[in-house]
């Protein structure tokens, strides 16, 4: 097969309302049921609407919109009867063939629903199928996107990829001195680049060490903050765009 350098394919949707408890299994229920009923403040099934943005199918007083920035269109997503839960219907993700393609989703403005807080608690979840891995690459993030009037180093939150696979949470603290650390987990667990889709998950209460919880295709997986430690320090809140698929000024 022709390769393809860091091709990227992602189906996504941001639930925070808290940690998502085990459901009971139910063969009649959709994965799109399941999600809807955790009430999130988003699910971005990454189908375009007539203006070629990327529709949010939750109800909110913010859209949540995302618009297509660089080389990104519309894939295949999760099929089954490999994945029953999607059931007979078309599934769409998003396909970034280079790096620098990527999502953005506005900040409505202070304190938003897509700003986090200290002791406010998070799931955000994934479906991805990477061609390739290299380096750390972006599922989703707030902050840190480089635009102007904005910290470079702003990172509220991110899930990404590490090079070998692994499950990779960022985010920046602010102490009350006004001094900042970066604080990083990453999975002792990965998945491999090529071999089809795999679901994703972290579920996180900021102030709340020992709270976070990685997931790789349903199961919990171990792993340990590699950088500033678990330490319950405040997250850097901003009014930053949300990302899908990159970081940095859409730097690889």
């Amino acid at each position: 097969m022709k390769s393809l350098p860091l091709k990227w394919i992602v189906a996504l949707s941001l639930v925070v309302t808290g940690p998502m408890a085990a459901d009971e299994p139910n063969l009649n229920r959709t994965y799109e049921d399941l999600i809807l009923s955790k009430t999130p403040i988003a699910y971005w099934r990454m189908e375009l609407d007539e203006a070629g943005h990327i529709l949010n199918r939750v109800q909110s007083t913010h859209s949540a919109l995302g618009t297509p920035i660089g080389e990104v269109k519309t894939a295949p997503g999760p099929q089954a009867p490999t994945h029953p839960g999607f059931g007979t219907e078309k599934h769409s993700a998003l396909e970034i063939p280079h790096a620098s393609g990527h999502i953005e989703i506005d900040d409505p403005g202070n304190n938003s629903m897509l700003d986090f807080h200290q002791g406010d608690a998070f799931t955000i979840e994934a479906w991805v199928s990477p061609y390739q891995l290299s380096g750390y690459r972006y599922i989703l993030g707030k902050g840190r996107t480089g635009r102007d009037g904005f910290p470079a180093e702003n990172q509220n939150y991110a899930l990404r990829l590490a090079a070998k696979g692994e499950l990779s949470f960022l985010y920046r603290s602010v102490a009350e001195d006004g001094s900042e650390q970066y604080h990083r987990w990453t999975s002792s667990s990965s998945i491999a680049a090529g071999d089809g889709w795999h679901h994703l998950a972290v579920t996180y209460t900021f102030g709340e060490k020992g709270s976070l919880r990685g997931y790789i295709d349903g199961e919990a997986v171990q792993g340990k903050w590699d950088m500033g430690g678990d330490t319950g320090a405040p997250p850097v809140v901003d009014n930053d765009q949300l990302w899908i698929g990159s970081a940095l000024g859409a730097n690889p």
